[in-house]
């Protein structure tokens, strides 16, 4: 069953390339971070982009052609 459009499909792609990259800069930056306050932003930050490529990445492993 299609539940998206293919353009709905490819939006979801950019937006999970977007995310992966957001999170790979986040990640490379957090060891540069002393503050103790600025590295639990950054930590939440990161767990709510994972949580978000998984998100992404199961609408569209149940996504069929």
């Amino acid at each position: 069953m299609n539940k998206y459009t293919p353009h709905e499909v490819l939006k979801l792609h950019e937006l999970l390339s977007y995310k992966v990259n957001s999170l790979n800069k986040i990640k490379a930056y957090y060891n540069l971070v002393s503050d103790s306050q600025l590295k639990n932003i950054i930590e939440q930050v990161i767990s709510n982009a994972t949580s978000d490529i998984v998100e992404i990445k199961n609408l569209l492993e149940e996504q069929t052609f």
